[in-house]
């Protein structure tokens, strides 16, 4: 797309060295980095400013904050809320902002998993994500704490259920870290948690 002020392109990590892609040597263009612990970082060198999304996992991201381009600024940064997600939905043309407040209800404020699921669908999917997810990890949703080790793996496979928010005080609002709290995704994720915790519970 484009508009009076920029343009906006496209581009397959294959191609990222393509001699032929001026945009790609411009240090005034701006870079959005769908970051993946599988892929291999040696092609992605920003020539100029870029942003890098990434799980919280550490093994997401580490290897991209190394040499040319690294020494940026990281922050945790929380899930979107209903007014953002209706915002990008309908800018998008992909959903009504009916459709996207059932969705969120159901989702909570991840858009990718909002945009690539039905309501049904995603539903079916947390169904059966709930009663694959460790039940430690379902009590550790109730306290707060960092993400260490073998959790962030976990959290990464359960995200349908889990999000990973900003630990901040009031007195640190603005700022940025990485530390981060365990919540349900949602007040319908929450619900599945508590049953299955429950179930658990009664069951020993």
């Amino acid at each position: 797309g484009c508009s009076s002020r920029c343009r906006a392109w496209r581009v397959r990590k294959s191609r990222w060295q393509d001699d032929g892609c001026a945009v790609l040597k411009n240090p005034n263009s701006v870079f959005l980095v769908d970051v993946d612990r599988h892929d291999d970082q040696s092609p992605l060198r920003p020539r100029g400013m870029a942003f890098m999304a990434s799980s919280l996992h550490p093994d997401h991201y580490k290897e991209w904050i190394k040499g040319p381009g690294g020494g940026g600024t990281e922050a945790a940064v929380g899930t979107a809320n209903l007014g953002e997600i209706t915002l990008m939905c309908t800018t998008l043309g992909a959903l009504t902002p009916e459709q996207a407040e059932r969705r969120y209800a159901i989702c909570g404020g991840r858009l990718g998993i909002i945009l690539q699921d039905s309501t049904d669908n995603a539903v079916g999917r947390m169904e059966t994500a709930v009663v694959q997810i460790p039940l430690e990890l379902v009590k550790q949703i109730a306290g707060p704490g960092r993400l260490y080790g073998n959790n962030d793996a976990t959290i990464d496979g359960h995200s349908r259920l889990i999000s990973c928010e900003p630990r901040l005080s009031p007195r640190q609002q603005g700022n940025n870290t990485m530390m981060t709290q365990l919540y349900a995704a949602s007040p319908f994720a929450l619900q599945m948690l508590t049953l299955r915790y429950l179930h658990q519970l009664y069951a020993e």
